[in-house]
């Protein structure tokens, strides 16, 4: 409560509440009091129910409201308000010193988490059933969130990137999980005078140009088949894909894992499987991370690249205290608004 008041005056937060049409007029119950009630307050909110969480208003501001008014409060007007918070507490945060010397104008860092719903909210369609699915991307150098959307469980991760790339700054860079690599994504990053890494899918070959000019597909397991441990390979003005209206052609970067590595990273395909999800992770190449990047060689070494990969654990330890401390995923039988103030609250 203490940091939202240093943030924040009861005077702006009113104003917020007003604009949003969540208050019309004073009431017992303000608006800083139900924004902590969806937030800080709220552990276990979406497994709550609403005679708890009016004792919970009860026993922490003395105010007295019935579980039916409660509810009441819980539409579309108090998701605006909410959202409006969200928003303003994301531009207003600065949580890390800006860093200096720093190699990238931002480093941005964009991922997803999702998790399924009671069969009753039909308005989020999941792979199957239904689900939700939380797009955020976090601004390494400040701490502070860039874009958050909520959107349908079944929503493909690859489509995202359209929906940010005009905020994309020459200098950015941009880390994000196989689940968003398309070639479209990449070109256009580059295009806008931002820097890309990222892990190379699947299906995606690699091309070398011959001494007469001709592209010739890669052996990658040939190439691969000497590297120890824990060494990296670099390889320059690598084409991938073939068959594209507009190839990409950048730096290919190739670091054998280590036994610790390769274990770890089965171990997490072995669970998607047995969740039913198919790996993006290519299988055959499961002891070889492959990067495609435009960072130039004297920015960041071939070494060096693995690691600032690495800085992408970031944002999903971020979705795992979310779970963890707020139990986002969790979440009964409620009303579609009443659930949208869960999820923004926390």
């Amino acid at each position: 409560f203490k940091e939202l008041q240093s943030n924040f005056t009861r005077k702006q937060i009113e104003e917020w509440a007003q604009e949003t049409g969540f208050m019309k007029r004073k009431t017992k119950l303000k608006p800083e009091y139900f924004f902590l009630l969806c937030s800080c307050l709220g552990e276990s909110f979406g497994e709550k129910s609403l005679v708890e969480l009016c004792a919970q208003l009860c026993s922490t501001f003395d105010v007295e409201l019935t579980s039916e008014g409660l509810n009441q409060r819980f539409n579309s007007k108090a998701v605006e308000f909410l959202k409006k918070m969200y928003q303003s507490i994301f531009s207003n945060q600065l949580a890390y010193p800006m860093v200096e010397n720093r190699l990238f104008n931002r480093l941005r860092i964009l991922d997803s988490s999702g998790f399924n719903l009671p069969a009753d909210y039909l308005d989020y369609k999941g792979a199957s059933g239904s689900g939700v699915k939380v797009q955020l991307e976090y601004e390494l150098y400040q701490g502070s969130f860039l874009h958050l959307l909520v959107q349908e469980g079944k929503e493909s991760d690859s489509n995202y990137p359209k929906v940010i790339r005009d905020t994309i700054q020459p200098g950015d860079l941009c880390l994000r999980d196989l689940g968003y690599f398309s070639l479209e994504n990449l070109i256009d990053i580059e295009k806008r005078g931002g820097y890309y890494l990222s892990r190379l899918k699947n299906n995606m070959n690699l091309y070398q140009q011959n001494k007469e000019g001709r592209w010739e597909k890669m052996d990658l397991e040939k190439i691969t088949k000497d590297l120890q441990r824990g060494e990296t390979l670099e390889l320059p003005n690598i084409r991938i894909g073939y068959w594209v209206k507009e190839p990409l052609i950048t730096r290919v970067v190739l670091t054998k894992l280590t036994e610790e590595q390769e274990e770890k990273r089965q171990a997490h395909l072995n669970k998607k499987k047995k969740k039913g999800k198919k790996p993006l992770s290519a299988q055959k190449n499961i002891s070889v991370n492959i990067y495609v990047t435009n960072i130039p060689q004297k920015m960041v070494k071939k070494e060096e690249i693995h690691s600032l990969y690495s800085l992408r654990w970031q944002i999903e330890i971020l979705f795992k205290t979310w779970k963890s401390l707020f139990e986002i995923h969790r979440v009964k039988k409620m009303k579609k608004e009443r659930f949208e103030c869960h999820l923004y609250g926390t």
